[in-house]
C-alpha cells in the first residue's frame, strides 16, 4: 500500500512540477500562448503539426524494423497505434516508461513466449532513439558554432548545453556499442568474473532472461543494416522536432532567432526530457528550450517563451490520438 502511494505520489509530483514549469516560463516571459495561435501563420503552424506528427510515423516504422528482428511481426497500422497508445500515456505519466510498458504488454500478450525478445525490442529502440538525438544535436551544434562561435563562449547557458550535446553524443555512442559488443567486453577478465558471481548467485529466471537479452543483442550485432537504418530514423525523428520547432517560430511572427539555435535548442530540451521528471518533458523541455532563446539575445521575450509552449500543445494534440486508438487497438502479429 505504500508502493502505491508513493507511486502515485511521484506522479502528481510530476504533473504539479511540469503545469508549475509551463506557468513559470509563461509569466517569466510575459507570454501569451494563446493570443499567439489565434494570430499565427496558419498554414505555417499546420506544417509544424505535420512536422511532429511525421515523428509518430518514422518511430513506428523503426520499431517494426527492431521487432522483426527478432522474429516478431506486426502490420504497420498496430504499430503506429501502439505508438501514439504509448505516447498518451508518456503525457499522462512521468517518464517515457509508462508508454514502453503498455507497449511491451500489448506485443507480449499478443504472443506466448516472446516477453523477453519484445522488452529487447524497446530497450533497442530506446538506446537508438537516444543514439539518433545526440548524433543530431552534436551536428545542430556544430552548425550552430559554426556562426555563433563568440555568442556560445559568452553565454553559459549555451555553452553548458553544447557541452552537454556532445558528451552526450559520445556516452549514447559507447553505450550501443556495448550492448552490441558485449561479448567483446567480456573478454575482461574482472568484467567476466563480475558477471559469473551474479549469474551464480542471482535468481535462475533472472539468470536465464540476462542471458536471452544477451543473445538477443548478437541478433542485432548480425543485422548492422537494420541498426544502422534505426539510428538513421532516430536522427530524421528529431530533426523533425528541430524543423518542428522553426515552423512554430515562424509561424508566431519570429524572424531574428537563426535555423540552427531552433534546431539546437529543441534536441537540448529534448535530452532534459531524458530526465523522468514530467509527463512527456512538458514543462521541463520548454523552460530548458526558452532559456536558450532567451540566452541569444535577439528576440522578444514574450515569444521566446510562447515558441516552445505552443509546440508542446502541438505534441499533445498528436499524444491524444492514442485516446483514441486505445478503445479498439486489435493486434495482429501473424502478418509477413
Amino acid at each position: 500500500m505504500n508502493k502505491r502511494v508513493l507511486s502515485w505520489g511521484l506522479k502528481i509530483l510530476g504533473i504539479a512540477l511540469a503545469v508549475f514549469l509551463l506557468v513559470w516560463t509563461v509569466r517569466r516571459t510575459d507570454a501569451d500562448p494563446l493570443h499567439e495561435i489565434m494570430h499565427s501563420n496558419r498554414p505555417m503552424l499546420f506544417l509544424a503539426f505535420l512536422c511532429v506528427g511525421m515523428t509518430h510515423v518514422l518511430a513506428s516504422y523503426r520499431w517494426g524494423t527492431l521487432l522483426a528482428v527478432q522474429g516478431i511481426r506486426l502490420s504497420y497500422w498496430t504499430l503506429l497505434q501502439l505508438t501514439w497508445v504509448g505516447t498518451f500515456f508518456s503525457q499522462l505519466i512521468p517518464g517515457a516508461v509508462s508508454g514502453d510498458l503498455l507497449k511491451l504488454a500489448y506485443v507480449a500478450k499478443s504472443k506466448k513466449g516472446i516477453g523477453t525478445e519484445a522488452f529487447l525490442t524497446i530497450v533497442m529502440d530506446r538506446v537508438v532513439g537516444v543514439s539518433g538525438l545526440f548524433m543530431v544535436a552534436s551536428l545542430g551544434g556544430l552548425l550552430f558554432l559554426a556562426s555563433h562561435w563568440e555568442l556560445a563562449m559568452k553565454s553559459r547557458v549555451i555553452g553548458l548545453s553544447l557541452l552537454v550535446v556532445f558528451v552526450g553524443g559520445i556516452a549514447s555512442l559507447a553505450g550501443l556499442m556495448v550492448i552490441i559488443y558485449h561479448k567483446w567486453f567480456m573478454k575482461w577478465q574482472l568484467l567476466a568474473r563480475l558477471v559469473d558471481w551474479f549469474g551464480r548467485h542471482l535468481p535462475s529466471f533472472v539468470s536465464s532472461t540476462v542471458k536471452r537479452l544477451c543473445d538477443g543483442a548478437d541478433l542485432y550485432k548480425n543485422a548492422k543494416k537494420t541498426l544502422a537504418g534505426a539510428i538513421l530514423l532516430s536522427m530524421l525523428i528529431h530533426a523533425s522536432l528541430g524543423n518542428g520547432l522553426f515552423c512554430v517560430g515562424r509561424a508566431l511572427g519570429e524572424r531574428d532567432i537563426p535555423y540552427s539555435a531552433y534546431f539546437v535548442s529543441t534536441q537540448i530540451g529534448n535530452a532534459v526530457t531524458l530526465v523522468p521528471a514530467t509527463p512527456g518533458g512538458l514543462g521541463l523541455r520548454d523552460s530548458v528550450s526558452s532559456a536558450f532563446f532567451e540566452a541569444l539575445n535577439i528576440a522578444p521575450s514574450d515569444k521566446t517563451g510562447a515558441i516552445p509552449v505552443v509546440n508542446s500543445i502541438l505534441v499533445v494534440l498528436w499524444a491524444l490520438a492514442g485516446a483514441v486508438c486505445l478503445g479498439w487497438l486489435r493486434v495482429d502479429l501473424h502478418k509477413e
